[in-house]
C-alpha cells in the first residue's frame, strides 16, 4: 500500500519535469515537498534501505528498493533516521527530518524533502527511468498544490509567525511559544499558500506584509521589537 511522506499537511514547491538549465537532464527528476505542521518524513512504502549517505548535490540522502520494485529517493534531508540495510514500513517508519543539505538551488524553499521514484538505485539524468512522483502518491503535479492527508477538508491552521531575519528570531520564538504555534522565515512559503493555509499570520521585526492580513510587530531596533511582542501578549491576556 502506497503511503504519503508526511502525516500532516505539505504542499509541492517544485514540480516533477520542471524545466530548469540548472540540471543536467534540463528538467527536474523529482518532486520537492515542503510540511506545513510537520517536517517529519516517512517511508511511502514497504521495502530495504539500500544507501545512507551524502554527496554535495542530494545532501542527507535514503533511498529505499520498494516492494514493488521501485527505488525512492529521499535527499536534502536535515537528519536521518535509518540505517543501511534496515526494513522500513510504508506510513510508519520515519526516514528523517526534511532539510536543505546539499544544492537546494531551484526549490522556492530551500528547506524541503526532495522525492525521486525510479528503476534505478543510483541517480541517473535518463529521464525515461524516473516516475511522475504526484502521480504515483495520488495528487496533481501543480506547483503550491497543498495535500491533506487523509483527504478532509481543510481547516485553516490558526497562527503563523514569520520573522525576517535570525536577530528577530528570539522574539518571534517567544510569541510562537505563546501561540504554540509555527514560526518560520518570512520568504520560506508563497504567499498564496500563507494566506490559503493559515487563519492568523504575525510577522516580527519588518513592516513586509507577505499576506495583506498579516499583523506586523516591530520597533526601530531588536529590543523595542522584544517589547513590543511583550506589549501584545500581555494585551491578548487580558
Amino acid at each position: 500500500m502506497i503511503n504519503l511522506p508526511y502525516k500532516e499537511r505539505f504542499v509541492i514547491t517544485q514540480v516533477f519535469l520542471n524545466h530548469n538549465n540548472h540540471y543536467a537532464s534540463g528538467v527536474h527528476l523529482g518532486v520537492d515537498l515542503v510540511g506545513l505542521e510537520d517536517k517529519s518524513v516517512y517511508a511511502i512504502e514497504d521495502g530495504l534501505v539500500v544507501f545512507v549517505g551524502y554527496n554535495s548535490a542530494f545532501g542527507n540522502t535514503v533511498v529505499i528498493e520498494q516492494s514493488d520494485n521501485l527505488y525512492c529517493r529521499y535527499s536534502h534531508l536535515h537528519s536521518i533516521s535509518v540505517k543501511n540495510g534496515q526494513s522500513v514500513s510504508g506510513g510508519k517508519t520515519m526516514i528523517g527530518v526534511e532539510g536543505k543539505t546539499g544544492n537546494v538551488y531551484g526549490s522556492q524553499d530551500p528547506r524541503h524533502l526532495d522525492l525521486r521514484i525510479s528503476q534505478l538505485p543510483y541517480h541517473s539524468n535518463n529521464i525515461n527511468v524516473y516516475r511522475n512522483p504526484c502521480e504515483y502518491l495520488g495528487f496533481p503535479n501543480e506547483l503550491n498544490y497543498v495535500v491533506i492527508p487523509g483527504g478532509l477538508n481543510m481547516t485553516k491552521i490558526t497562527n503563523l509567525i514569520m520573522y525576517k531575519s535570525e536577530i528577530d528570531k528570539r522574539a518571534g520564538d517567544y510569541l510562537a511559544d505563546h501561540l504554540n504555534c509555527k514560526i518560520i522565515e518570512i520568504d520560506l512559503l508563497p504567499s498564496e499558500v500563507v494566506d490559503e493555509v493559515f487563519e492568523n499570520v504575525y510577522v516580527i521585526g519588518s513592516p513586509e506584509k507577505p499576506v495583506s492580513k498579516a499583523v506586523n510587530i516591530y520597533g526601530e531596533d531588536r529590543y523595542e521589537t522584544c517589547q513590543k511582542v511583550i506589549d501584545f501578549i500581555n494585551r491578548s491576556n487580558k
